[in-house]
């Protein structure tokens, strides 16, 4: 019986210094490592979250910045439209004049002063014009 009571006692002592050094691991170590990681992911969430709101500013001041560029060549496309419709007039009066001419009578000059040349178009029914850079236009 002594030698049972020694072993049950021991157990007993073994179990004990089992949970008070499972206790010191959770205290010192576990706890301690579960903080340190904690901290890590949460400011690593927060820098990640930082980054998606600067992403997230950027991203409005792109699609402002595109919308109001998107304004501006609204503003150029209409712009453009009413020119090519004063064009689209003048090329049909343009036309009408020439239906209109009578191309055995036109008379075509070059005049070459200071190394550039200079054509003049005269005929019944025209005024003068003169061959510049881009077409004819008036004297």
């Amino acid at each position: 019986d002594g030698v049972r009571g020694i072993k049950r006692e021991t157990e007993k002592a073994v179990a004990f210094h089992f949970k008070s050094y499972r206790e010191n691991i959770k205290f010192q170590y576990i706890f301690k490592l579960v903080d340190a990681v904690s901290h890590a992911v949460f400011e690593s969430m927060m820098s990640r979250f930082q980054i998606y709101a600067t992403d997230l500013t950027y991203l409005i001041e792109l699609l402002d910045r595109e919308e109001s560029e998107k304004e501006n060549a609204m503003a150029m496309l209409l712009d453009m439209g009413r020119n090519a419709g004063q064009l689209d007039e003048r090329i049909g009066l343009a036309r009408e004049k020439i239906s209109e001419t009578d191309y055995r009578n036109i008379e075509l000059t070059c005049d070459r002063k200071e190394g550039r040349s200079k054509w003049e178009v005269a005929g019944p029914g025209l005024s003068r014009w003169q061959m510049k850079r881009g077409g004819l236009a008036k004297p």
